[in-house]
């Protein structure tokens, strides 16, 4: 979810650029409605080289070897390894380093030039077989000739009990080095500690365990967003907290050198286990989406700070447990207006629907409404990741679809609006 953060905060920054086009709040809806009846969409995995019917977890964005061109890593979990893929600018893609990521209990990975070598490194968190091993977390840094060598010791941040689920790279404390957040699912069985852990990059090439930031707690970590939500210069963090009596954390960040949560002061309560930062509305300040099980929700942000429900519509069961990882829901988008349009993932619980339909929701510039359009779906699998990514050379953005949750085989989809 980390990497998503960044590609977002580009976007975000290219959207308000262009300014937001107004609409009489009369017309909105219906016109959006026009609008989205006419967008269509389809899955070209098999033109694009991916296909493929797998167990899966993630995949993870970024340029990664600066071509210009967007590429991605497809996490295949325990089943099978990692696979770099890359772009070669005209929507098609080519296996990479291929048997470089082993077969290994990982989770979400998150893109970062850890090491400000100018080339993008990667970071994941790998379980722990439902609390049973001793393991190590992955860092991956990048040569020159973009091929990777393996940090045996991750710079201090293997994490050995953390059942790892979401790491996030960012700027800490605004000393221009990458610092490290992990969050941990819990509990575990043979009753070791698996906390969320803060790292901070100090010395340059070492992670340095810093439980003084007040973030370590054994809570859990489903999602874990860095994003400037209030716009005072530095990252704050939004962590998907599980268990009795907890609520989904908004740690502002104090200055570089502690987090304070803030969530309840501004208007957020509920366990969420996925959530994303977006400026739906192009005020500049970022909104918020939120799911669970039952509920997927849009958040506006008020002008005093505080988060408001504008939006919200039933997950039937079908939406994301803690535990299980996955990034169901992302935006971009299709239809040339500028503003961010959602794709919600619906994946499945109940047997004999384990992949529900997805839903996309074509914003109506307010941020607060929205029509829907059609997609290609799949009943293979079961769903359980969704990430945008600039494949070809049209505007409209694209969706990478994981349909191979837990024991599951499914398809990767990549749904094109612009195809």
């Amino acid at each position: 979810m980390a990497s998503r953060m960044v590609a977002l905060l580009v976007a975000a920054t290219v959207l308000i650029a262009l300014g937001a086009k107004e609409a009489p709040a009369e017309t909105a809806v219906d016109h959006t409605k026009l609008l989205a009846s006419a967008l269509a969409a389809t899955d070209r995995a098999a033109d694009a080289g991916i296909a493929q019917i797998t167990r899966s977890y993630g995949t993870y964005v970024g340029d990664y070897d600066l071509d210009g061109d967007q590429d991605f890593l497809y996490n295949r979990h325990a089943g099978s390894e990692m696979i770099l893929y890359a772009n070669d600018g005209s929507g098609h893609f080519a296996q990479r380093l291929p048997g470089l990521f082993p077969i290994n209990d990982r989770h979400d990975c998150a893109w970062g030039d850890v090491n400000r070598d100018g080339l993008p490194d990667t970071y994941c968190a790998v379980g722990a077989s439902r609390g049973r091993d001793v393991k190590a977390n992955e860092l991956w840094l990048q040569r020159p000739d973009h091929s990777f060598s393996h940090a045996a010791s991750a710079w201090g941040a293997v994490d050995p009990y953390g059942r790892g689920r979401e790491p996030a790279l960012f700027d800490v404390n605004g000393d221009g080095r990458l610092d490290l957040f992990v969050g941990n699912f819990y509990p575990r069985v043979d009753d070791f500690p698996t906390k969320n852990r803060l790292y901070i990059q100090d010395p340059p090439g070492a992670f340095r365990s810093a439980p003084g930031y007040g973030v370590d707690l054994e809570i859990g970590g489903q999602c874990a967003e860095p994003a400037d939500f209030d716009r005072d210069g530095d990252l704050d963090l939004m962590v998907c907290a599980h268990g009795r009596n907890v609520a989904l954390k908004l740690y502002r960040n104090d200055d570089g050198v502690s987090f304070t949560n803030v969530a309840a002061a501004r208007g957020l309560t509920g366990q969420w286990c996925d959530a994303l930062w977006v400026d739906l509305n192009l005020d500049g300040r970022v909104d918020l989406t939120t799911m669970n099980r039952k509920t997927f929700r849009v958040l506006l942000q008020r002008s005093d700070g505080t988060f408001g429900i504008v939006y919200q519509r039933s997950m039937g069961g079908a939406g994301c447990r803690f535990g299980g990882g996955g990034n169901r829901v992302a935006a971009g988008d299709v239809n040339g207006d500028s503003f961010p349009d959602l794709y919600v993932l619906y994946s499945g619980y109940t047997s004999g629907a384990y992949n529900l339909p997805d839903v996309f929701l074509v914003n109506d510039g307010t941020g607060a409404g929205f029509a829907t359009a059609s997609l290609p779906q799949t009943s293979k699998g079961s769903g359980f990741s969704v990430y945008p990514i600039e494949a070809d050379a049209d505007p409209p953005i694209e969706f990478l679809v994981t349909n191979g949750r837990s024991s599951f085989m499914g398809p990767i989809q990549l749904i094109d609006f612009g195809a």
